[in-house]
């Protein structure tokens, strides 16, 4: 059986993907081998896909969430 699924549906499924994994990276520190430069080259990316994934917004609000959990830590 196949199901039927619109675009702004998989658009959404991305979007909570990168938010997702996004903080699971701003948190953690539990890879021993991972270098800042990895982990700065990755988060910039995923940051940079959010950003063009969602409004200005939505995108401008996530960000003030993480820096409120970032001074939080």
């Amino acid at each position: 059986m196949k199901i039927e699924i619109c675009d702004e549906q998989v658009d959404r499924i991305v979007v909570d993907f990168l938010k997702l994994h996004i903080g699971d990276c701003e948190q953690t520190d539990d890879d021993p081998y991972q270098t800042n430069d990895n982990k700065a080259h990755l988060l910039s990316a995923l940051y940079r896909t959010l950003e063009f994934c969602t409004t200005r917004g939505e995108y401008q609000e996530f960000v003030e969430e993480m820096k409120d959990v970032r001074e939080g830590i």
